[in-house]
């Protein structure tokens, strides 16, 4: 077997390998290597080097790369960088550089392209590159098409779409890869277009149902993407498929089609489906009940979400979150602040830590019953888990102010918890102190 150098295999795997701390270790680990280095080297290091460094450093890196490495790859790397830091005026001149040192001859180039005109907003651009590519006789790859779709899901065009979905049927190349379906299906379902998603998506499920090398996570996509078009007849064909393809059915694959059958409002298949993985599961998640309460709850159908948060207790043998957030929300909706409160508490006591803003309407409440003590104490049971943000004083002060009390001590508890006093707190704190 032939032998691939450590950094040519790095190489390939740069992208699964993009964590700051990851980075800066591969980098000091390529400077204690050898003093020759080669242009893949060099490109590497770039691409290394844009996700932890400033661009100044990128560029006088890239100055000081010897002349006789600057090829294809260490330019195709530079230009890289600029596009993942969205400076397009600086990724065109990039390339147009490539372009007169005849270095723009593969994909990649137009690939840096195309993503970075995703992200700054400009979609609309990638079709014309696309174009650019035919005109040059450039192939385009399995990722140019991915980039292509994806552009039609920021400026929806249908009859692009179409050219698309004509194109890759006659492309030997790409015409069997399931992902390029399932980004066509995604596109098609973010604009509605249910009987084009669900051809997309029949494609796909025929590309990779073989159950010799069966994919778990594509028949996980596979059965959410078809409960998006509304397809349940399709959703539970798929989880027949998945079952028999895999000798031990895990609760990751539970949990999707829990959640399937759930956006479906399939009450009587989650009621089944749940009853199915109690018997069998190895180790209880309390997130798959969780998904059948959340359905009750939607439905209005209390005395069985809390019968079902009742066998949860039992069943989990250890404090739950996830049930009692779900329960929470509810009580919320229906202005009952007290059985809120309670819910929350319980998910609080199970390690929980509330996004600040999802509590507004407790914060509200208060408000307008003038309650200071309830808001007090509320903020007594969140600095528990979590400290009081700029956000949560600002809803306190505001309680203080309806009610019409001071709290003489209130901004040196705020700079005490190190809030920043924005001109809002400011006119709040003047009335209240």
């Amino acid at each position: 077997m032939k032998k691939v150098a450590p950094r040519r295999r790095l190489g390939g795997q740069v992208g699964g390998l993009m964590g700051g701390r990851n980075v800066k270790s591969i980098l000091e680990w390529m400077d204690k290597g050898r003093s020759e280095n080669s242009a893949i080297d060099y490109g590497l290091r770039l691409r290394l080097m844009c996700h932890v460094k400033s661009i100044d450093d990128v560029e006088k890196y890239f100055d000081s790369i010897p002349p006789d490495a600057k090829n294809h790859y260490t330019y195709g790397a530079f230009l890289n960088c600029y596009c993942t830091k969205m400076m397009t005026d600086k990724a065109l001149a990039v390339f147009k550089k490539m372009d007169e040192l005849k270095y723009v001859f593969n994909n990649m180039p137009f690939n840096s392209l195309m993503d970075l005109y995703i992200k700054v907003g400009t979609p609309e651009k990638v079709p014309l590159l696309v174009e650019e590519m035919k005109q040059r006789k450039i192939p385009l790859t399995n990722l140019t098409y991915y980039i292509w779709i994806q552009s039609y899901r920021h400026a929806v065009d249908l009859e692009g779409l179409e050219q698309v979905m004509h194109e890759v049927q006659e492309q030997d190349s790409v015409r069997d890869d399931w992902k390029i379906y399932s980004n066509l299906a995604a596109v098609y379902i973010e604009a509605h277009q249910s009987e084009e998603a669900n051809t997309a998506l029949k494609r796909m499920e025929e590309l990779f149902d073989n159950p010799r090398s069966a994919d778990r996570k594509a028949y996980h996509y596979l059965i959410s993407m078809y409960a998006k078009t509304g397809n349940l007849s399709s959703v539970y064909k798929a989880w027949e498929k998945l079952v028999s393809n895999f000798e031990v059915c895990q609760n990751a694959s539970y949990l999707t089609m829990l959640r399937a059958l759930s956006a479906l409002d399939d009450i009587e298949g989650l009621k089944k489906l749940l009853e199915e993985w109690e018997m069998g599961c190895l180790a209880y998640d309390e997130r798959l009940p969780a998904v059948v309460i959340g359905a009750y709850l939607r439905h209005d159908m209390l005395e069985e979400a809390e019968q079902l948060l009742r066998d949860i207790k039992v069943k989990a043998d250890r404090q739950i979150k996830f049930a009692h957030v779900l329960f929470m929300n509810y009580f919320l909706e229906k202005h009952q602040f007290d059985s809120a409160l309670k819910h929350m508490e319980a998910a609080m006591a199970a390690k929980w830590k509330p996004v600040v803003e999802k509590l507004d309407p407790f914060f509200n409440h208060f408000k307008e019953e003038k309650n200071v003590d309830s808001a007090e104490d509320f903020c007594q049971k969140l600095e528990k888990v979590q400290p009081l943000d700029s956000r949560t004083y600002l809803w306190l002060l505001q309680t203080y102010a309806a009610a019409g009390q001071i709290a003489p001590n209130m901004r040196q508890r705020m700079e005490g918890s190190g809030i920043d006093i924005t001109p809002e707190h400011e006119e709040l704190l003047q009335k209240i102190c």
